[in-house]
């Protein structure tokens, strides 16, 4: 349980992606199989090494997870369907795909993880799970609201958009970025990006703050503000690299021939920034009892 609230918080603190990550989770996996834990535990830690190796560009897939960590059919073929096995697994593989898709901007992917997600409660006893579950989750619905994929989607955007709101009262610093990230998704303004950025910066986020430089760059760009896009995306281009999302650079680099010119400083992707993790543990820590009870 321990070593899966460490993945959760690693993927949700948006601690820098290295060449160790997926070493690390690989550890944990044969830690699990070494002392008889049963396929449900160990194979959440092949979602999170298949995750970090399409972050990495070190796949050939970006929102599938079928790659030397694991394919999703063999994965799910562990297990019984309508098991409770089959839909936990179901449902951490879900909302690390959501993850992936927001990232790359995979519509179709972020459409099929809300609904492998739509009976899952609005509650969980791992608060950061939960946390993943449902940010990813609204920040997806916002983007499918904006190109008019349904009515229902913006819904959800707003929905969760107001939990976290309620939850960032209880002074979660967390919780506020998560709202703050929903507003601006939801807003789509200037000053709700910037406040976003700057709660993303004051957390180190990485790559919550990448992925709100992007959307806004991409915002300004639909406003005919040219400059003030490519500025965004340049941005969101650096801390895409200072998270080790290379995959994602690659991406960019074919949408926008400009930032090939861009410089980047191959120092601040190179190590992990503990006190980002300690800071959004301690977090999840002090307010899971009062912001993960069920009212």
């Amino acid at each position: 349980l321990v070593a899966n609230s460490y993945g959760l918080s690693y993927y949700l603190s948006g601690v820098p992606i290295t060449a160790k990550t997926e070493e690390e989770f690989y550890i944990f996996e044969k830690k699990c199989q070494k002392y008889n834990q049963p396929p449900s535990v160990y194979s959440t830690f092949r979602i999170y090494r298949q995750l970090a190796l399409n972050l990495q560009g070190r796949s050939e897939n970006t929102t599938k997870f079928d790659g030397s960590a694991m394919t999703e059919e063999e994965l799910l073929s562990n297990f019984e369907p309508d098991t409770p096995q089959y839909k936990q697994t179901l449902r951490d593989l879900s909302s690390c795909k959501m993850m992936a898709a927001c990232i790359f901007g995979d519509l179709p992917t972020m459409e099929a993880m809300i609904e492998n997600q739509k009976s899952w409660p609005d509650f969980d006893i791992l608060l950061h799970r939960l946390n993943m579950r449902l940010l990813w989750q609204a920040l997806g619905a916002f983007v499918l609201a904006r190109a008019k994929r349904g009515k229902e989607y913006g819904q959800m955007g707003q929905k969760y958009l107001k939990l976290f709101k309620e939850k960032s009262k209880h002074g979660n610093p967390n919780a506020n970025v998560a709202f703050l990230c929903l507003q601006a998704e939801h807003k789509q303004s200037k000053k709700d990006y910037n406040s976003a950025i700057e709660a993303c910066r004051v957390i180190q986020s990485i790559h919550l703050e990448a992925l709100m430089n992007e959307n806004c760059g991409l915002y300004q760009l639909k406003q005919k503000k040219l400059e003030y896009g490519r500025s965004y995306l340049t941005r969101a281009y650096q801390l895409y690299h200072a998270y080790g999302a290379i995959a994602k650079l690659k991406q960019m680099d074919t949408n926008y021939t400009f930032l090939k010119a861009v410089r980047l400083d191959n120092s601040s992707s190179k190590k992990t920034d503990g006190k980002a993790m300690r800071r959004q543990m301690q977090g999840f820590k002090k307010y899971t009892i009062e912001l993960g009870s069920k009212k």
